[in-house]
């Protein structure tokens, strides 16, 4: 039976960056510079304020994601959803409300998000990925297609090729779960691991603690893609 894992691949930088929010800021507010490396480097400083327990605790929720993504997915996906939800809230509404009106908004969030990441994990990947080769047709034909693109019959191409991509997507994304499922579920385990790592070792430039967070997610997802890979070929 197909199983898969539809929680979005950001995961780990949004339960990351929800802790890294209720450290005290020591670099000015956060303020998004619309340059992904430039926020990718604020999110590793704020990942050097976190206590040494918030590191650990990182790298353990780290484990089963990473090397036993697919074989837990159910509960990788419940979990995953609730981190989330939890982490989504506490970032977008710190400092609005009280921390008890905030935690108890956050835990609601992740019992709710818990729910539906039990019940309609394969449901979620295929919608993703009916979503992803969707766009991904929509904008191939806007490139080939000559013209007025606001015409009749090239607005017919394009949402044709938005459908034939979005159930193409959908096929492939519920067919295909358990690799999908154990590249996504390794990705996570590695980010969440890598944030622990950083947050433990606190190296002493933000630009050192960059480069050494990429260097371990890229060792640590190469690691759990191949533990997990090389386990279900052994099954098959």
């Amino acid at each position: 039976m197909n199983r898969s894992l539809g929680i979005v691949i950001l995961l780990a930088l949004v339960t990351t960056a929800a802790a890294a929010a209720a450290a005290p800021p020591a670099v000015g507010p956060a303020v998004s510079t619309g340059d992904p490396l430039a926020e990718l480097r604020h999110l590793h400083v704020r990942l050097l304020l976190l206590p040494l327990w918030s590191g650990a605790v990182l790298v353990l929720a780290g484990i089963l994601p990473l090397f036993f993504g697919w074989l837990l997915v159910r509960v990788c996906t419940a979990g995953g959803c609730a981190v989330a939800a939890a982490g989504g809230c506490l970032t977008v509404l710190a400092g609005e409300m009280n921390q008890v009106l905030l935690w108890s908004l956050a835990g609601v969030a992740a019992l709710m998000a818990a729910l539906i990441g039990w019940f309609m994990y394969q449901i979620i990947i295929a919608l993703k990925g009916a979503f992803l080769v969707g766009v991904l047709l929509l904008a191939l034909a806007q490139a080939l297609t000559p013209g007025d693109l606001t015409a009749p019959w090239p607005q017919v191409i394009l949402v044709a090729a938005a459908l034939l991509g979005a159930g193409l997507g959908g096929v492939l994304g519920w067919r295909l779960a358990p690799w999908v499922a154990m590249v996504e579920t390794g990705l996570i385990g590695a980010a969440l691991m890598s944030a622990g790592v950083i947050a433990l070792v606190k190296p002493s430039a933000p630009q050192t603690a960059l480069i050494a967070g990429l260097v371990c997610l890229a060792i640590l997802a190469l690691l759990g893609w191949y533990v997990q890979f090389r386990r279900e070929r052994n099954r098959v």
